[in-house]
């Protein structure tokens, strides 16, 4: 009996009549309490009898479920108690077959609710996998885009940019400190140098130079006639960011930008 103790309890506290569900233990009346000690010494005498009786193979039912959509197992018991009067009810003629439904059910049910988490977290992988793939190509496709862009302000200021190599080199050449040389650089881009204008950073220990060069949109909007007379005179969106090597050429660089 002790296997269905809760079961037991619960069929005596259903057949009482005084006792409220919504009372808690230390409110119940001394006549619930009366009547709740009646009920067990009338109803375990009954119970221990049936699990005692001659019979090998005892009778049991699963409870189902309230919800009406789908027939689910709510739990089992060696027989229908008082809890369970109005519930739906499936009736085996043996216990075994009573567990072995019961258990088989919720077996089916966690290996489905198994299946469909692993589909889930399949999918989501999945959905991360073609996000990220998606913006590996948005990547390249943008860095492709730059380094074309970068290709053609070498390619078409070609003359410029190897004019600003050429005296940057020299100036080196010649003994002029790194500091002098930069100050030098901005000095002329204050009186309105157009090429040292362009120099945007100087980078003399790794001998290199970002230019701010025209990109070939500018020359192709209609900037490229407003702004003829200053030809480097640009908007924000006409400039395009190169770096390059104070030992190449602006040919070869474009060409590098290409091979990559």
């Amino acid at each position: 009996i002790g296997a269905y103790g809760q079961d037991i309890v619960d069929h005596c506290l259903a057949l009482c009549t005084i006792l409220s569900p919504n009372d808690l233990f230390d409110q119940i009346s001394d006549d619930a309490l009366a009547q709740i000690s009646n009920i067990i010494l009338s109803e375990a005498p009954k119970i221990l009898a049936y699990f005692q009786g001659a019979q090998k193979e005892q009778a049991a039912i699963i409870i189902l479920s309230d919800d009406n959509t789908e027939e689910k197992y709510a739990s089992f018991a060696p027989l229908a108690l008082a809890q369970h009067k109005g519930r739906k009810k499936k009736e085996f003629t043996t216990f075994c077959a009573c567990v072995d439904e019961y258990f088989k059910s919720v077996l089916e049910a966690r290996l489905t609710n198994n299946c469909g988490r692993e589909a889930s977290q399949a999918e989501a992988r999945v959905t991360k996998i073609r996000n990220d793939q998606q913006k590996r190509l948005q990547a390249l496709a943008q860095d492709t885009e730059t380094r074309k862009r970068r290709a053609q302000a070498l390619e078409i200021n070609a003359e410029q940019v190897d004019a600003v190599l050429s005296v940057i080199k020299s100036a080196l050449n010649a003994g002029l400190k790194w500091d002098e040389l930069e100050e030098y650089v901005d000095t002329q881009a204050r009186n309105g140098s157009a090429l040292a204008k362009l120099v945007k950073v100087l980078d003399l220990p790794n001998r290199k130079v970002t230019l701010s060069l025209p990109s070939v949109e500018y020359y192709t909007s209609d900037s490229s006639t407003e702004n003829q007379d200053n030809k480097y005179s640009t908007q924000e969106e006409d400039e395009i960011f190169v770096t390059l090597s104070l030992d190449s050429t602006a040919m070869a660089a474009a060409r590098e930008e290409w091979s990559t």
